[in-house]
């Protein structure tokens, strides 16, 4: 983080020609852990928000309730540190669990496929799984927000 934002404010283009994307560790999904966590990788950036806001991955061993991770990430987007907040690396029953938690407004959704034909999801879309029955799952949540079909799949 530290390298891109010395490489960003040295390269002078402005803030709002770039997204920026962050992932939240594990050992920060703690309610009291995750802002703080979240600030420290905004002055490694060396900007006042990111664009989007992710949790790396699954709580190891549910060491912190999804819930609470998720709370946290909702209470970073209402200060502002974060315009939208995803997962990053979950199945879809814990998609599905996510969604249920919070509600499908609250998390980013969209969807690309990878150069080699698998599909993923981005920036945007931080619904990260590599099996075509996830890609699909997003894809639907994508459209039911009005934000088209970024791909078909078949």
């Amino acid at each position: 983080e530290a390298e891109i934002g010395q490489a960003w404010t040295a390269s002078g283009v402005p803030r709002e020609q770039l997204a920026l994307t962050t992932k939240i560790w594990t050992a920060n999904y703690a309610a009291d852990k995750l802002v703080p966590s979240l600030r420290e990788s905004l002055d490694k950036l060396r900007t006042d928000h990111v664009d989007l806001t992710l949790i790396h991955w699954p709580s190891p061993g549910d060491a912190v309730p999804l819930k609470d991770t998720l709370d946290a990430l909702i209470d970073a987007k209402r200060l502002g540190l974060t315009r939208a907040i995803g997962l990053s690396n979950f199945t879809v029953a814990q998609m599905r669990e996510a969604v249920a938690l919070v509600g499908a407004g609250e998390l980013a959704a969209g969807a690309r496929l990878q150069p080699d034909g698998r599909p993923v999801l981005f920036e945007m879309a931080p619904l990260n799984v590599w099996d075509l029955a996830a890609a699909h799952w997003a894809v639907e949540q994508a459209a039911a927000r009005g934000l088209g079909r970024p791909f078909s799949l078949g």
